[in-house]
């Protein structure tokens, strides 16, 4: 191989990222989800997380999306509402897939599932295995909502319960 084509090839695969696992749990998640690239996966273990999960500006490709999800099935990490925000915050995302997640909402006066009404978008995005349950303080409160333009969802698997829409 010549020399020029050996170092254009290089440069190529030097700039290449690979797909990382990162598992945190209630006291780092927040950490762990900035870090995250195309094709990464945030392994959360089973707790009680109390400052929801703010989703902004990440962005996975086709084939390679953002995976957030509980380390074991069975033991789904335990999303509890907080006043003034909603328990999962989508801002300027695509292909995320948010999986195996208990969103709790106590009656908060909060929704379990948000594209925000400021952002931009929310493309591409996987709602797979997620228990939704107790964000009922009015029929304002919803299991899922979306306030701005979206492209591509997957809703599936889903036990929803007293949600107030």
């Amino acid at each position: 191989m010549p020399q020029a084509a050996f170092a254009a090839l290089f440069i190529l695969l030097a700039g290449m990222a690979t797909a990382a696992d990162y598992r945190a749990g209630p006291g780092d998640y927040r950490d762990a989800v900035h870090r995250l690239q195309p094709g990464d996966r945030l392994l959360l273990v089973p707790g009680d997380y109390l400052h929801g999960l703010s989703l902004h500006g990440l962005t996975g490709r086709a084939g390679e999306p953002i995976v957030i999800e509980a380390t074991d099935s069975a033991a789904a990490p335990h999303f509890i509402a907080r006043p003034g925000a909603n328990t999962i915050s989508l801002v300027d995302v695509r292909h995320l897939i948010l999986r195996h997640l208990e969103l709790d909402g106590r009656n908060v006066p909060v929704d379990a599932v948000k594209a925000e009404g400021h952002s931009r978008f929310a493309d591409f995005i996987t709602l797979d295995h997620l228990y939704i349950h107790g964000h009922a303080a009015s029929q304002q409160n919803v299991g899922i909502s979306t306030k701005c333009p979206v492209l591509g969802w997957q809703i599936k698997h889903n036990r929803i319960e007293r949600v107030g829409t």
